[in-house]
Parts: structure tokens; C-alpha cells; sequence
């Protein structure tokens, strides 16, 4: 939340996927830094962003993958990750 207003939440991070490089990028607006994760970006692969992370679902890697805006890091599980499974972030969880 904001320091000023507390119903108002301030973004904190930006998601790229850039599928002909093979690269997830992220920048946390807190460590002022962009972090580079190299791995296959794929069409079919779910992005969820809040404030303060981003979440990628890769069904076809059989991963989950996360950034934090707080540590400026992303963060990778290997699960079976199914096409019709729901995920949330943030507020919506």
C-alpha cells in the first residue's frame, strides 16, 4: 500500500517475456534493478502480475516461476503444471 494513501497500492515491478530470446525479464521499482531469467517463453504459458510479484505458469516446462519485487529475484518450482489449473496473485487470492 501506499505510504500516503492506504487504499491505494503502488506498482512495484514490470514483467517482459520475450519468446524469441528465451528470456523472462522483470524490474522491481525497489531494488531499481532488472533481473534476467533464461528460459523458454512459450504462447501457451500463463503471466500474473500484482504490486509486488509476478507469477509465469509454463505448462509445457512443467514449472511455476516468480519474481519479487522485494528481493529483486525470481524464484523457479518444478510441478506438473496443467493447462485448465487457476492461479492467483495478490487481491485475487
Amino acid at each position: 500500500m501506499s505510504e500516503q494513501n492506504p487504499n491505494f497500492y503502488l506498482a512495484r515491478m514490470a514483467l517482459v517475456a520475450q519468446p524469441t530470446q528465451n528470456q523472462l525479464r522483470a524490474y522491481s521499482a525497489v531494488t531499481g534493478t532488472w533481473a534476467s531469467l533464461g528460459v523458454a517463453v512459450d504462447t501457451g504459458d500463463t503471466f500474473l502480475v500484482d504490486t509486488s510479484v509476478a507469477l509465469v505458469a509454463q505448462p509445457t516446462r512443467n514449472a511455476l516461476r516468480a519474481f519479487s519485487a522485494i528481493t529483486g529475484a525470481w524464484a523457479s518450482l518444478t510441478v506438473p503444471v496443467d493447462p485448465g489449473d487457476l492461479f492467483l496473485v495478490g487481491s485475487d487470492a
